[in-house]
């Protein structure tokens, strides 16, 4: 059985190596990567990791193409005989049992997606950032038709919404990656929940991320997007042209004495180091944090 791992990444420089190494120990056999015209090193980091790790890595400096790239790399998984297909984001570390796969009857996997959110003083993007989100929301807010009105209106922080589950599907070639890699059409078989399958999200884990979310977003804004398309980037582009926008949008989606602050109000969370625990064993250097989970 074959688990092949499809990415589309930019300027993901801080993660992409310990994303890699996670899912190369955990799910996937190999990785195949667009670099869509990073300008922080990231494509240096996948011609270096390349050398050493079973992935493929090409470069596109076009328009942010998902749909189209996502699925073009999932055909041609298909035609190189993988088995399953897994659309991956740099910020995203999947868990779970990968013999589910091999006696599943589905041709797509529809996997939960749980959000994690940032210390309020991580103000920079890092790896090592990851050990620090602990934290996440006791309930995700939707339905997820409904999440881009509770944003917007700040009922809710973004990291409390319901997130559509993502898929890992058995591909075709007529196979179609949609909705961010949130929907397939086409696969080789029916549709199924996963059992034992979990998307965990490091949605926003810096400060700086947000500044780099907003420039994403000016570049889709003139895009000519359907309503509901790139909603967020847009949002954070159009924040960041406001005194203390992103700072506020900050202070809704990063804990601070355990609870985030949207509109003013504190809304707890809970504690959750499997975001954490999952990471350890594949960070640069390993902190005594990192050596206990290892071993937990």
């Amino acid at each position: 059985m074959e688990v092949v791992g499809l990415y589309l990444v930019r300027n993901e420089a801080d993660l992409i190596e310990v994303n890699l190494r996670h899912h190369l120990s955990t799910l996937i056999d190999r990785a195949v990567l667009v670099d869509d015209g990073s300008t922080d090193g990231t494509l240096k980091i996948l011609d270096r990791l390349a050398r050493r790790l079973p992935i493929a890595v090409s470069s596109d400096q076009g328009p942010y193409r998902q749909e189209i790239v996502t699925t073009r790399l999932a055909r041609e998984a298909a035609s190189a005989g993988a088995d399953w297909v897994v659309p991956i984001d740099a910020d995203e570390f999947w868990v779970g049992d990968r013999t589910e796969l091999q006696s599943s009857p589905y041709g797509v996997l529809r996997v939960p997606v749980v959000n994690f959110a940032q210390r309020r003083d991580v103000r920079k993007r890092s790896a090592r950032g990851l050990l620090t989100m602990t934290m996440r929301p006791a309930e995700q807010v939707g339905p997820a038709e409904d999440c881009e009105r509770l944003v917007v209106t700040r009922e809710i922080g973004f990291v409390e919404m319901l997130y559509s589950p993502k898929c890992i599907s058995r591909p075709s070639p007529e196979v179609e990656i949609r909705g961010g890699n949130h929907a397939v059409v086409g696969a080789a078989g029916p549709e199924g929940v996963a059992q034992s399958f979990t998307c965990l999200h490091a949605a926003i884990r810096a400060r700086d991320v947000l500044d780099q979310k907003a420039v994403a977003g000016s570049r889709v804004a003139p895009g000519g997007w359907k309503p509901g398309q790139c909603w967020h980037l847009v949002r954070w582009w159009e924040m960041s042209r406001q005194p203390e926008g992103l700072d506020d949008e900050w202070a809704a989606n990063s804990w601070e004495d355990d609870a985030l602050l949207v509109a003013g109000q504190h809304r707890p969370l809970v504690v959750d180091t499997q975001l954490a625990r999952a990471v350890a064993p594949h960070l640069p250097r390993q902190s005594l944090f990192a050596r206990k989970a290892t071993h937990s």
